[in-house]
């Protein structure tokens, strides 16, 4: 699978295969690209610059912040998580982003829009190619731990904690070690 890195500054919208746009910034980054996993240089910045160029109003703005949901006139459902995902659907058709910025926190901010959206591109195929020599296949790159359960742990036939008997439950308890006791959820941690 290839990565396509993106880079939204100002009002110029690209993509590291050198594809620019300075209008219909929606229409590109809806663009069907089969095969394409794709990658933000920085999506909180490019979430912002596009909320500015369309003009949306500041209630609705709040109300986006506070949901992470905006529904636009023109038909297109936008959902963001800060720092991880941005998923833009219309007609059934969805698009997802995800934020390198998630596996390099030390990029620095004042680059030029290709040099980033390349540079994008450079680190979700280092983070694909991890993923990969773990034997994993991701639809996206917004969520390892989403990849390593799809593949890995929805294969796994574990007994439920209601499977296993209280004797074993007690023996495991007294096995741990520590001021707590950790719970395994999916997700991320903001």
């Amino acid at each position: 699978m290839k990565v396509l890195g993106f880079h939204f500054s100002g009002d110029t919208l690209c993509n590291s295969l050198g594809e620019l746009c300075h209008e219909g910034f929606l229409d590109f980054l809806r663009k069907s690209r089969p095969g394409m996993l794709n990658i933000f240089y920085n999506l909180d910045w490019a979430v912002a610059n596009l909320c500015r160029q369309l003009n949306i109003p500041e209630e609705q703005l709040e109300k986006f912040w506070i949901s992470n949901k905006l529904w636009l006139p023109s038909g297109e459902a936008i959902f963001f998580v800060p720092h991880r995902y941005l998923s833009i659907q219309k007609n059934h058709v969805e698009v997802i982003y995800c934020d390198a910025f998630q596996y390099d926190v030390d990029l620095p901010f004042e680059i030029e829009p290709l040099e980033a959206a390349k540079k994008a591109q450079e680190i979700g195929e280092a983070v694909y190619a991890v993923l990969s020599r773990l034997e994993l296949h991701p639809a996206s790159l917004s969520s390892p731990i989403a990849a390593y359960q799809k593949d890995i742990l929805s294969s796994l036939d574990l007994p439920k904690p209601d499977q296993i008997p209280g004797e074993a439950q007690l023996y495991a308890h007294y096995c741990l070690h520590g001021g707590f006791q950790e719970a395994y959820k999916i997700g991320h941690f903001m």
